[in-house]
């Protein structure tokens, strides 16, 4: 089962902290944002602009953050630990 860590307006949005998926080996990200998708239609939109991942999300997996353009092919684990993180501003 590989759990999904919802930070800040993502875990508003789905009124949760972390989802947890089963999953089969070798599935890519994209199966699993499908799922999370499927679970929580509304976060959709928050994560999407016409079908492509918005570049200013964050993903994390494993505290480690993989380029957009890589990452929703990137082979996840069982083990793995997944983080939404929504895009951060300061000053």
């Amino acid at each position: 089962m590989v759990e999904i860590k919802l930070f800040a307006n993502y875990r508003e949005t789905a009124g949760k902290d972390k989802i947890e998926i089963q999953i089969n080996k070798k599935t890519k990200l994209r199966q699993i944002m499908n799922q999370i998708e499927k679970q929580h239609p509304e976060i959709k939109q928050e994560i999407y602009n016409n079908q492509k991942l918005k570049k200013n999300v964050n993903i994390l997996i494993n505290e480690k953050t993989i380029e957009n353009q890589e990452i929703l092919d990137k082979e996840i684990k069982n083990t793995d630990t997944i983080a939404l993180l929504p895009p951060v501003s300061g000053g």
